[in-house]
């Protein structure tokens, strides 16, 4: 079995749970759907479906920057082998990073404007009115796969080390309180403070996500070196991140950004922006335990692994899907249940789609421009 099956089985699963939080955006449109922010307005929940569909949700973003460093790692190995340069590895790490920014504003951002949604309602930290700029998951990609190709000849211990300062210490940097409202500088709200200053709203600032990608970076050195030995260790380290998150809730301090509420519901609606210690936990644990489970089950040809291995590609493409879908019911959704049915329709459009560039990629050279997608 190739050491890349299971890791195109967890990104095609986790584009295709993306795509139900946006088609939950799009079409259903629930009540429900404020974000996760750690000072301001949470979400509230009275019915079980849409926290659900939510939480089920919260694994793409954590396995997209997971992936992403673990991508480095076996591009650069790949490519080394191939003859390439450390200059030329680099170069081209860079144009994919600075690729992923420009995507974020075209045409990421237009796809969201033609779903009329944003990802998100409810209250936002910060000041200013319509956004004219939004910075979402390709741009915290972007940014940190720059810094993390910049990082990656680094030894593994300094990464280690790296990495915990980002997923730990961004807590300790946060404004509290009446403190979330006020002004903050674009650079602040770009690398560390999500939410909005003027027409600039950031949701995934660079450093409190750059430390999954550098452990993203640090499995993939791993799975360089030993493929099916850090697979199997995929499990424990699953079944001790979840671990680690029982802990962090029950204890209900500082990893957890605001308590849990009461109730099972209250237990898993973690922070998200920034992600929180809890929700990092969660999150990372059980996309190493989907990840296990693909080593036992291949993804193959099917629309997963098709997914899996054009992931970027679905991901430009899928907002004007499933905004064309939204059409017929808006302005006020169909509610979830109407909408889990739009969303299978959505994959069966996306997949014949992303089965020919998969085709497309398959018969392209290495340094072929399509490669970056």
């Amino acid at each position: 079995m190739s050491r890349l099956a299971p890791l195109d089985g967890l990104r095609g699963t986790i584009v295709a749970l993306m795509a139900l939080d946006h088609a939950s955006a799009f079409i259903a449109r629930p009540p429900e759907r404020v974000s996760e922010f750690w000072a301001v307005s949470f979400p509230v929940y009275t019915e079980p479906l849409p926290f659900l569909v939510r939480v089920v949700t919260h694994l793409c973003a954590p396995g997209f920057f997971l992936l992403m460093g673990a991508s480095v790692a076996l591009f650069a190995a790949d490519r080394a082998r191939r003859g390439w340069s450390e200059s030329t590895i680099n170069r081209a790490l860079w144009i994919r990073a600075g690729l992923l920014v420009i995507f974020q504003q075209i045409p990421v951002n237009l796809g969201w404007l033609a779903g009329s949604g944003s990802g998100g309602a409810g209250h936002i930290p910060g000041t200013g009115g319509d956004v004219l700029l939004y910075f979402g998951v390709l741009w915290g990609l972007g940014s940190a796969m720059a810094i993390v190709t910049t990082l990656r000849r680094l030894p593994a211990m300094a990464l280690v080390v790296l990495a915990l300062l980002c997923v730990v210490g961004v807590a300790f940097l946060l404004p509290t309180g009446a403190a979330a409202d006020a002004g903050t500088h674009p650079l602040l709200r770009l690398l560390l403070v999500p939410g909005q200053t003027g027409l600039l709203m950031v949701r995934y600032p660079t450093l409190p996500w750059l430390g999954l990608a550098l452990l993203g970076m640090l499995f993939g050195r791993r799975l360089v070196q030993a493929p099916e030995q850090t697979m199997r260790a995929s499990l424990p380290l699953g079944l001790a991140a979840i671990g680690g998150f029982v802990v962090v809730r029950l204890l209900g301090g500082v990893g957890n950004l605001r308590p849990p509420a009461d109730g099972w519901i209250g237990f898993f609606n973690v922070v998200k922006y920034p992600p929180s210690v809890a929700y990092q936990l969660l999150t990372v644990g059980v996309n190493l335990l989907l990840m296990r489970w693909f080593v036992h089950a291949p993804p193959g040809r099917g629309p997963i692994g098709t997914f899996g291995r054009t992931a970027l590609f679905f991901y430009l493409i899928h907002l004007f899907v499933f905004a064309a879908l939204s059409i017929p019911f808006r302005p006020d959704g169909t509610g979830v249940v109407g909408m889990l049915p739009l969303w299978i329709l959505g994959l069966a459009i996306l997949f014949p789609l992303c089965r020919w560039f998969d085709g497309v990629k398959r018969r392209a050279a290495p340094e072929a421009w399509v490669r970056y997608l």
